[in-house]
């Protein structure tokens, strides 16, 4: 999983989890399970071909996640992404 943000105001981020479905990336199924255990619905579910691959991205609000934004960000496989 790869993560991306977006600034939305002074204090509030939109945080976007891409999940590869052609090649999944080792720590998916342990971070989607993170995710069912705290009961951590995202706003919007879209799918999208991102380079060729199709993807599917969990969005979710900073404030919504709280303190398992923490946590998520550790199990991604790589540091997130600020997108302007």
């Amino acid at each position: 999983m790869k993560v991306e943000y977006v600034v939305t105001g002074l204090t509030m981020a939109r945080y976007s989890f891409y999940f590869s479905e052609e090649h999944p990336h080792s720590n998916d199924q342990i971070i989607r399970a993170y995710l069912e255990d705290n009961q951590l619905v995202p706003k919007r579910i879209i799918r999208l071909l991102r380079d060729g691959e199709r993807i599917q991205v969990l969005q979710y609000g900073q404030c919504y996640l709280g303190y398992h934004l923490l946590a998520l960000c550790d199990m991604a496989e790589e540091e997130p992404v600020a997108i302007e």
